[in-house]
């Protein structure tokens, strides 16, 4: 029996498992987040978007399509492209100042090189004081205003408690699959990042955090 979490989109490889197997998928709140750009920032009028193009960044890329169409006339909204880091970062010292960045997931470049996403979150923000908004629970702070996080450590417990009802007898295909784990996002913010910013707290979800 295999349980698995933290997968983005359609991955061929589960289907192989035939039936023995359970788990969730990575649901990324990228509509919610850019609600909440809206209030704290109403001179917005850009959104550009950053991933990588690994499989699990276009994965990131496709849901971001998906959740965005809502904001069509709203934003102006650019992705990156699939080119070396140098590139990206020029791109973001040119970005117009009624822009908000949201970043996915990025750990690698068209080069192939790697980051951590420690030392990708302090590039960025070394090379713009545009804000950046997040969605992965470990960018959270190195410079980003917040988000809706996901919750690597709730996907954690989640696939935790699933393995032990494996372990206590159940059939993994008899524990239903989790396609959307959103309800298991955080919101987070850096209560430093605000206050450079003058950002109302007021204007945060009642359930955020710093």
């Amino acid at each position: 029996p295999i349980v698995f979490c933290g997968i983005n989109g359609e991955a061929a490889q589960i289907w192989q498992l035939e039936g023995n197997y359970t788990g969730l998928w990575e649901s990324p709140s990228i509509a919610e987040t850019v609600r909440l750009i809206q209030p704290l920032f109403p001179n917005t009028k850009n959104l550009f978007i950053i991933n990588d193009y690994s499989a699990s960044g276009r994965a990131w890329y496709k849901d971001a399509q998906e959740a965005l169409r809502e904001f069509g006339g709203t934003f102006t909204i650019r992705h990156n492209g699939n080119v070396p880091y140098t590139e990206l970062l020029k791109s973001l010292e040119t970005l117009p100042p009624d822009t908000v960045i949201l970043c996915g997931g990025y750990s690698s470049d068209s080069d192939g090189i790697y980051f951590s996403q420690t030392d990708f979150q302090r590039l960025l923000s070394s090379h713009t004081n545009i804000p950046i908004f997040g969605l992965l629970g470990t960018s959270i702070g190195l410079g980003q205003v917040g988000g809706k996080y996901v919750d690597p450590y709730a996907q954690g417990m989640l696939a935790g408690k699933m393995a032990r009802a494996v372990l206590e007898g159940k059939k993994a295909s008899q524990i239903p699959l989790l396609r959307d784990s959103s309800d298991y996002n955080r919101w987070i913010f850096d209560a430093a990042v605000m206050q450079k910013l003058s950002l109302n707290e007021k204007l945060l979800p009642p359930d955020a955090t710093f």
